[in-house]
């Protein structure tokens, strides 16, 4: 072989190497590529994983003319949907026919208590704490 063959052979070998070690990094590379892109479609699908529907219950109303009390039971609803307590439907119903034994200010004094001290149901002034409280007042004053 002469001098000139051998020459271009070498040259063609240090072509091929470099073209082998391009294409090696080039393989890494898209490996790597490859991989990221499979855990970001994992991350997309799983944030855009469909939700289930949430249903959504109708609460009953509070059954009154008195703007005042309606207000007082929608801030009750809100509260407890605040608080991650929602009222169910059978727990609206069983508030509501609680404050049916109330008058209209018990109930808008126990649904107002109720929202301020994060209370989940609706109860009562203690009618027996006031009276105690009254006959008291009546022993001081002399009535």
């Amino acid at each position: 072989m002469s001098n000139e063959l051998k020459e271009k052979i070498s040259q063609l070998t240090r072509i091929k190497d470099k073209l082998v070690e391009q294409l090696s990094t080039a393989l890494d590379r898209n490996t790597e590529l490859y991989e990221e892109n499979k855990e970001l479609k994992a991350k997309l699908a799983k944030r855009n994983k469909p939700q289930q529907p949430k249903l959504v219950e109708v609460l009953p109303e509070i059954q009154t003319n008195n703007q005042e009390l309606k207000k007082a039971w929608f801030n009750f609803v809100a509260d407890r949907k605040d608080r991650k307590a929602p009222l169910t439907k059978r727990a609206a119903t069983i508030a509501l026919n609680k404050l049916k034994g109330f008058t209209e200010q018990e109930a808008l004094d126990a649904l107002n208590e109720a929202v301020e001290k994060g209370y989940r149901g609706v109860f009562p002034k203690a009618k027996a704490k006031q009276q105690q409280s009254d006959d008291f007042n009546d022993l001081i004053t002399g009535g």
